[in-house]
């Protein structure tokens, strides 16, 4: 065997690691991605667009619609599309532990509302924009999506039996609509 021809055996090889790398970078990155605009759509087909989705109890481990569940809280979702233009997000006042995550199609954390973060007792507005987005904002607090689509997830702190009828009428309280100055 010549130089020459271990020189393109080697280069074919490098090329293909190269490929396969790129390949498989391409399927981890994307994964995410796939994975929203697949549970975006199921809870459309199943619920509506745009609409929240409330479970009303505790969920033990068992539950995999999250990867992993609190134990102590109860969830509202809505998956949300921002192509149209801004929507607010209406929080009623909540007198106990509350989070509300907004990701984006990637599933990173683009912002956070919470008792935390936010204080309780007191009514949350949250204006969140699309991609882009230089419109009017009026006085609301702004959370930037990069993308067009993002899912919202509230949490709400169960600690006794009598908590579940306040936190279910937070849960029917809660607004997204549409945001026009």
């Amino acid at each position: 065997m010549t130089v020459k021809s271990i020189a393109k055996i080697l280069l074919v090889f490098l090329l293909a690691i190269v490929g396969l790398g790129a390949g498989l970078f391409g399927g981890i990155r994307d994964y995410p991605r796939h994975i929203f605009h697949e549970k975006a759509k199921a809870s459309s087909e199943k619920f509506g667009n745009g609409q929240w989705v409330h479970l009303r109890k505790l969920v033990g481990a068992e539950f995999r619609e999250i990867v992993r569940p609190n134990q102590d809280t109860i969830y509202s979702s809505v998956f949300v599309d921002l192509s149209e233009g801004p929507k607010l997000l209406s929080i009623p006042a909540i007198n106990s532990y509350y989070s509300f995550a907004i990701y984006n199609e990637d599933t990173d954390v683009i912002g956070y509302v919470a008792s935390r973060t936010h204080g309780t007792g007191k009514p949350q507005e949250v204006l969140i924009t699309p991609p882009g987005y230089r419109g009017d904002t009026g006085a609301h607090e702004v959370i930037a999506s990069s993308s067009e689509m993002v899912w919202v997830l509230g949490r709400f702190l169960i600690s006794e039996e009598g908590d579940y009828p306040v936190v279910h009428q937070v849960q029917n309280s809660l607004k997204l609509s549409s945001f026009t100055k």
